[in-house]
């Protein structure tokens, strides 16, 4: 059985039914390029059935007859088994092809399209295409398959989905079908037409008339509107919009004005979906964007935050010659940013070998006189950011281009002298290059690695140690260098060299500590190695421990001059006292380590003090735990509520708890935080405070003025009072009501938020005495209690034969008059009302209305006598007053000086006196002529001069003068000659 398959990497697995078939002595499986193939070997007719090719879920099948040797079958029953084995073949093997094809279709607006397609078989894959273009799944498009039968349904219908649909069908064999079908979108009519038909007999012929009305299109509107976006710089956004019609353009506009759309702004259209999207935003694009379509318009603001510093530019490894100087250069985004320099994870700062400097967005450190021991990885920190880059160091005869070369000084010896037998003899040899390949040879003959002989290379050094020397291994050592053909032979024994080299003996030692006992720091979080350097030969072992046990062997790296151990990420928990032992087979050595691990500080505890228009107190308490390392600083961060970066605001020294930032907006609102600051770095910060508006202080209210019972009912009262002198700095948000039942000291709520200083109380107790009292609430809490009311019984209101007296009847017949005015008060006074409605007057209420407003404001209600000064009044301001009388049952209607009945309606009346009026041109009296007239009215002069000339031009002077003082005035006149034509 064999196939192909579209790509050479996949992978098939051959099954008989349901076993999967295994490569062996029965079967042999074939994997050729994209040629895939199963032989069956030694057919018999157990191996009948039908054998199944897998690639995934995708399959592939074939059926396998086997007919015996000895089977007699009549022409007949041959041809009938032919017939049913071809047509068998043919059932498995039929083409693919569409049994149901995707049919046109009519819908109308915001219904849904539904295109089904039915194939002959199954395992075939379907692709969608509008207008020849594939269509993707979405939340628009519904794209399933179930058995045989493909479908594709598009929600929400509209005029942009009208297109040509076509469905593309392919199986595992590269067979095609397809088919093709029109969907058309019909608008929505008008509900109110009507399409009916009229039946008229003429001459005995019925006439149809026909009556339609026109499709009615919907206003063109706002389905989805544009929505609020926050983001960052150099971030790319899309403002996106839906309309309720096709084929309209979208007008966009910021603050007011139509954008400008370039490369950066594009505009697109897809169907209803309308998208502005801006790219690698910048802060001037920050604002109020606005969406017009017909007469609709929706808006949202756009809100930029600067993006975090960072590197364009990255570090690049430097490759420099011993004793040269090293320069590492990285570029930043932004040039107001604070960068530091670090040598493996340890922070460096400027000295006699480190140069730092930084011009506008460039940063450099320049390594001065560098040697082998600098060669390590260099990084530049920005905030949580690195950069980072390597040093190499060559040595200072190194060339590249120049062949290995053998340059240490030769020191000749011989061996017998030198050594005793049993004794290990060690060669060594430095090259001018590293990676260089070398061979070892005695007496002309290759030496070979094993017990006897241990060949080492490191970078450049090449050593050859001799085991445990005997006469015998007497003769001539030589090393061959190779890299382009160029070859240097050593001699031992030799007294002229071809090339100078050095040949070293190490003698039998016991390991030796080249330290004392050491005392390391690091800080945590940061990677850090501890090293130990010893001599010893032969080559030594080391182990170390830490609090009596043995650490890992996979962090401990040991050469032939130094063992170390590696902490990829210091904490607390390893700081401690560390052993090394070293040893070889001649004895051992001891070093002791004492780490110390400097944490970061834990966060402060951070509160917010005093807050007024010029700054906030931000107040402080150390952290829990300072990370084993004194707090140097303390860093007040803050944004704006608005923003999502922090800034570095203030820096405060270790002993400060409090700090006062002046640097601030006023009401604007900020966010604060603190770090604590040690030897290993900032710490962590704490929490954000809640945000704090800049504005002065808010305090609750004062007290509002003393509560009066305007009408009291069996288990109702109607109290009212005057608002608070001073509301504290912030608007007053509501009222408290409380009262208090006579012969009791508890007060208690019966009223919260209301909004007025008027109030209807409910669900009092009938014949009992009440007082009352209210409170103000602003943002800063509730106010002081007003003064309690004079108490009051509920009971029923007076009656006198049969005839209900309210608080309405009690004016009567009374006057009310405006006696005095001035700039700041008014003086009234009224009459007692000819009847008290069966209770005795207790006090007056009076009202004064600026005529400009609507809404009364009350002045005092408790006035005794019948006369009162309102005070204060804004001069120029023109008033109406009014008053009622008010006894035990409630209050009366109020009698305004609009009152037809009042001598005086109102305080605009005449009454101060006309000034008179003098004009002066330059110190000289005007006088009324035929071009000069002046005027004097309530509240305003006038002077006319017509037809002026130059001679007009001058000062004015105006002076005014009643009985209660002067005023003057001074206005200069400029006359301007007639333009020559």
């Amino acid at each position: 059985f064999a196939c192909s398959v579209s790509k050479d990497t996949y992978e098939v697995r051959w099954f008989l039914g349901d076993k999967e078939i295994q490569a062996g002595d029965k079967y042999t499986i074939i994997s050729e390029g994209k040629r895939r193939a199963l032989i069956v070997k030694n057919c018999s007719l157990k191996d009948e059935g039908n054998y199944v090719a897998h690639i995934g879920s995708i399959k592939a099948s074939a059926g396998l007859f086997v007919i015996g040797e000895d089977l007699l079958l009549s022409q007949h029953f041959a041809s009938i088994l032919l017939e049913q084995f071809w047509l068998f073949l043919y059932l498995i093997a039929e083409k693919l092809r569409i049994i149901t094809p995707i049919k046109d279709t009519d819908v109308k607006e915001g219904s849904e399209i539904v295109f089904n397609c039915e194939t002959n078989t199954e395992g075939g894959k379907a692709k969608w295409l509008k207008n020849e273009e594939t269509i993707f799944e979405s939340s628009k498009y519904m794209i399933s398959q179930r058995d045989n039968v493909f479908s594709l349904r598009i929600k929400d219908a509209q005029k942009g989905d009208e297109a040509s649909y076509t469905i593309s069908l392919t199986n595992h064999r590269g067979e095609h079908a397809k088919c093709i079908a029109i969907a058309k979108v019909a608008g929505n009519y008008c509900e109110n037409s009507l399409c009916f038909v009229q039946f008229a007999p003429v001459c005995n012929v019925i006439s149809v008339v026909l009556l339609t009305c026109d499709f009615a299109e919907e206003k063109i509107k706002f389905m989805e509107p544009i929505e609020d976006i926050e983001t960052q710089e150099k971030k790319t956004i899309s403002f996106v919009c839906k309309v309720n019609r096709p084929d309209v353009t979208v007008r966009w506009l910021k603050v007011g004005e139509e954008v400008k759309l370039s490369k950066r702004l594009v505009y697109r259209t897809d169907g209803l979906k309308h998208t502005l999207t801006i790219k690698d935003c910048v802060m001037e694009d920050e604002g109020e964007y606005t969406a017009v379509v017909g007469d609709n318009k929706c808006s949202a603001e756009l809100i930029i935050s600067e993006a975090p510093t960072d590197f364009s530019t990255q570090l690049k490894d430097q490759t420099i010659t011993e004793f040269e100087d090293a320069e590492f250069t990285c570029k930043l985004s932004k040039e107001k940013a604070a960068v530091k320099w670090y040598r493996n994870g340890r922070e460096i700062r400027e000295g006699p070998r480190y140069h730092m400097e930084k011009d506008g967005k460039t940063c450099r450190l320049v390594i001065k006189v560098c040697r082998p021991d600098d060669e390590c990885e260099y990084a530049c920190g920005l905030e949580e950011r690195r950069s980072r880059a390597r040093l190499f160091v060559e040595g200072k005869l190194s060339d590249p281009s120049l062949p290995p070369k053998i340059y240490k000084q030769h020191t000749s010896f011989f061996i017998h002298n030198a050594c005793p037998p049993g004794s290990d003899v060690v060669f060594e040899v430095e090259l001018n290059k590293d990676r260089v390949e070398v061979k070892w040879m005695r007496n002309n003959m290759i030496i070979v690695q094993g017990d006897k002989y241990q060949m080492i290379s490191e970078g450049k050094i090449h050593r050859l140690q001799v085991c445990e020397i005997r006469p015998r291994d007497q003769g001539e050592y030589r090393i061959v260098a190779k890299d382009k053909d160029a070859r240097y032979y050593i001699s031992q024994y030799s007294g002229s060299l071809l090339t100078p080299f050095t040949i070293s003996i190490y003698a039998a030692a016991i390991p030796k500590i080249k330290t004392t006992d050491q005392n390391l720091v690091t800080d945590a979080g940061k990677p850090f190695v501890m090293s130990v350097p010893y001599d010893a030969y032969p080559r030594a072992n080391a182990e170390w421990f830490f609090q009596d046990k043995c650490l890992a062997v996979q962090n401990i790296d040991t050469s032939l001059d130094k063992t170390e151990y590696r902490l990829k990420r210091p904490c607390k928990e390893d700081q401690g006292r560390y052993k090394v032992i070293i040893k070889n087979k001649h004895g051992e050595g001891e070093a002791i380590i004492n780490l110390e691990v400097i944490d970061v500080p834990d966060a402060p505890e951070v509160s917010i003090g005093v807050v007024n228009r010029f700054g906030a107190t931000v107040t402080w308490e150390p952290p829990s735990f300072d990370g084993g390392s004194e707090i140097s600083a303390y860093v007040i961060e803050l944004r704006d509520r608005t923003s999502v970066k922090w800034e570095a605001a203030l820096v405060c020294s270790a002993n400060d708890r409090s700090a006062t930032l002046n640097d601030v907006v006023e009401h604007k609102e900020y966010i604060f935080r603190v770090r604590a600051e040690n030897k290993a770095g900032i710490g962590r910060p704490s929490a954000a405070t809640n945000p704090v508006k800049i504005m002065d202080p808010i305090d609750p209210p004062w007290a509002p003025g003393k509560p009066v019972v305007r009408e009291i009912g069996k288990t109702s009262a109607l109290l009212a009072w005057t608002r608070p002198e001073h509301d504290g700095g912030a608007k007053i948000e509501g009222y408290i009501v409380e009262f208090q039942k006579t012969g009791s000291e508890e007060w208690i709520h019966i009223a919260e938020d209301v909004p007025q200083t008027e109030h209807q109380l409910q669900g009092l107790m009938e014949k009992q005495e009440y007082s009352f009292r209210v409170k103000a609430v602003n943002k800063a809490g509730e106010s002081e209690p007003s003064e309690p009311s004079d108490p009051v019984v509920c009971k029923e209101r007076l009656c006198e034969l049969g005839r209900e007296f309210t608080a309405n009847t009690i004016m009567g017949r009374m006057w009310l008059e405006v006696t005095n005015i001035t700039k700041i008060n008014a003086d009234l006074k009224w009459q007692v009302p000819s009847s008290d409605g069966g209770s005795p007057i207790t006090n007056y209420v009076v009202e004064k209305r600026d005529v400009r407003r609507k809404a009364w404001q009350t002045v005092d209600t408790t006035v005794k006598e019948l006369k009162y000064t309102v005070t204060p009044l804004n001069e120029g301001s023109l008033y109406v007053f009014r008053v009622a009388a008010e006894n035990a049952v409630g209050m009366s209607e109020f009698l305004s000086t609009k009152d037809p009945d009042c001598k005086s309606s109102c305080l605009h009346e005449p009454s101060i006196p006309i000034p008179k009026m003098v004009w002066q041109k330059d110190s000289v009296e005007c006088k009324a002529e035929e071009r000069l007239s002046m005027t004097v009215e309530m509240n305003s002069a006038h002077l006319e001069l017509l037809k002026c000339t130059r001679a007009d031009a001058g000062s004015y002077t105006i002076t005014l003068e009643n009985s209660l003082g002067t005023a003057t005035g001074t206005i200069n006149v400029k006359v301007i000659g007639k333009r020559l034509l």
